[in-house]
């Protein structure tokens, strides 16, 4: 239980540490601004825009204070169901399988044994519910309907899945708060405990590095800062925090054409591209004939060579370090 709650915690603990930058702060580019406007496209003045910027933030740094204090734990679970509920109307995918995943979380910040009052097992809702929405879900997927027919049903699905969900967990905080509370731990004193304890608090040891990659010159991708605005590369735009160290992210190419599309798609939008990143794309992509042309150089790939400057680099760092392509300006349009 602790571990997860941890990871919770360090997720929304970076999730709103990244958005501490300009860029997220200015309406003419937020991505705060812009997830509203996918769900209202013809909603727009500067209170909706202010309170989609601000309240979003104030809302990710509230949610990981809330969940620590117990006795707050249930305003936690309504405000922060209640915004998980809103970004799956996003239309975006990653966003309903975000928040798919924290509110099954927030299952952890219940006591352990939550019983209703006559002793006996926790609250459920009946299973025919589930296998009910799960048949709506695929009905909807098969069905022939026409894009905005079957976003209104995908978005009313959600939000009845959401707020059964939100439901079961206010139901049963409240049964805990009419027994007067539950045993937040249960202590093992078997042998060889203790190191199994301790194990499972990797998790959240990693999650916290992961967040604090991109300022140590690692990745600036799937590091917890999606849709964020977070600019680390000269110049950045975090108002607290730089760039400490590392070299990967300095060194951007200005990609002028190419064959390749994903290639030329960056080079079409005016982004430049870290020579690390363009490197390990061209490595991972292990096939056919690619031609680049950055700044006045050009040179042609083909499976198995390499120009000296754009040599593979080692296999378990292409894995693990991954860099977006960055927009011209210190506060470009919103992107992932």
């Amino acid at each position: 239980v602790g571990p997860v709650r941890a990871s919770v915690l360090a997720l929304y603990f970076w999730a709103a540490f990244h958005k501490l930058n300009t860029g997220y702060l200015d309406p003419q580019v937020s991505c705060g601004r812009d997830l509203v406007r996918r769900i209202f496209p013809e909603a727009g003045g500067a209170a909706l825009d202010g309170l989609a910027i601000y309240g979003s933030l104030a809302l990710e740094i509230a949610l990981p204070v809330l969940l620590i204090v117990p006795a707050t734990r249930g305003l936690a679970f309504l405000l922060g169901g209640t915004f998980h509920i809103f970004l799956g109307w996003v239309p975006l995918q990653m966003y309903a399988n975000f928040s798919s995943v924290l509110l099954a979380c927030y299952f952890f910040f219940l006591p352990r044994v939550v019983q209703d009052s006559k002793g006996g097992s926790p609250w459920w809702p009946p299973t025919w519910l589930g296998a009910v929405l799960v048949a709506a879900f695929a009905g909807l997927e098969l069905a022939p309907l026409s894009t905005e027919a079957r976003t209104l049903g995908l978005r009313l699905l959600w939000t009845t899945w959401g707020l059964a969900h939100l439901g079961v967990l206010l139901v049963a905080w409240r049964r805990r708060c009419e027994r007067g509370g539950a045993a937040e731990s249960v202590r093992s004193s078997a042998p060889g405990a203790g190191w199994r304890r301790a194990l499972p608090w990797l998790a959240p040891a990693l999650i916290f590095v992961n967040g604090l990659v991109p300022y140590l010159g690692g990745k600036t991708e799937l590091a917890f800062a999606m849709y964020s605005n977070l600019r680390i590369e000269e110049p950045g735009n975090h108002l607290l925090l730089g760039k400490l160290t590392g070299r990967w992210q300095d060194d951007l190419l200005e990609i002028e054409e190419s064959t390749d599309p994903v290639l030329d798609g960056v080079a079409r939008r005016g982004y430049r591209l870290s020579r690390f990143q363009l490197a390990s794309y061209l490595a991972d992509r292990g096939h056919g004939t690619t031609r680049v042309r950055y700044r006045e150089e050009s040179f042609t790939l083909r499976p198995g060579d390499a120009p000296p400057p754009f040599r593979p680099p080692p296999y378990l760092a292409r894995k693990l370090l991954y860099f977006r392509p960055v927009p011209p300006g210190a506060n470009a349009p919103c992107s992932h």
